[in-house]
């Protein structure tokens, strides 16, 4: 509240997105993986501290695929955060922290941002998603399509579960636990969450 040169000025409003802009609006991975990079422009009265995306795709028979993607602006000094990552196949990408890279092993089919989460410095928060989204970035400028991807349109299947061990004791200091998880899937598994 107030002007920035005052010794009490304070942040407290959420940032604003003004645009999203996604290139290229088409991807085929059957070659090797390709990225499509996320430039927004953002309004805010202090540096943005963390940008969030889902991305998802919709088929035919009723099931969906998400991708997130996150990123520090502020972390960036060399004005991509380049790194380099290993993809179906083996091969390497690298690839800028806005960049989501797509490949063999991801969906073919037309993705869409559905969600978008900024967060400034000031840990103000903004969080954009269906009907918010769209007043803000029509739809039809936030969707790419990846070509040559895969068809696996079924869930990966849970076949075992082990937890070792079984019991922890904390009292002394901290103490991990290990899961071990059997799955099933035509695909290779991108990520396991455990609750």
């Amino acid at each position: 509240v107030g002007n920035a040169c005052d010794a009490d000025w304070a942040d407290t409003t959420a940032p604003v997105l003004m645009a999203l802009n996604l290139s290229p609006s088409y991807i085929d991975v059957s070659s090797g993986p390709h990225g499509v990079v996320f430039d927004l422009v953002i309004e805010d009265a202090s540096n943005i501290e963390r940008i969030s995306l889902v991305l998802t795709t919709d088929s035919s028979d009723g099931s969906r695929a998400s991708r997130h993607l996150d990123w520090h602006p502020q972390q960036i000094t060399d004005g991509c955060g380049a790194r380099v990552e290993t993809y179906a196949g083996g091969l390497e990408y690298t690839r800028c922290q806005n960049e989501r890279v797509f490949d063999a092993d991801d969906r073919t089919g037309i993705w869409k941002v559905t969600d978008v989460v900024i967060t400034d410095i000031e840990n103000n928060r903004l969080h954009l998603d269906g009907g918010d989204l769209d007043s803000v970035i029509p739809e039809s400028d936030r969707t790419f399509e990846v070509a040559g991807g895969s068809n696996d349109h079924d869930a990966p299947v849970l076949t075992s579960l082990s937890i070792n061990p079984q019991s922890v004791d904390v009292s002394s200091g901290p103490q991990g636990v290990r899961f071990d998880l059997g799955i099933e899937d035509e695909s290779n598994i991108e990520r396991v969450l455990v609750w």
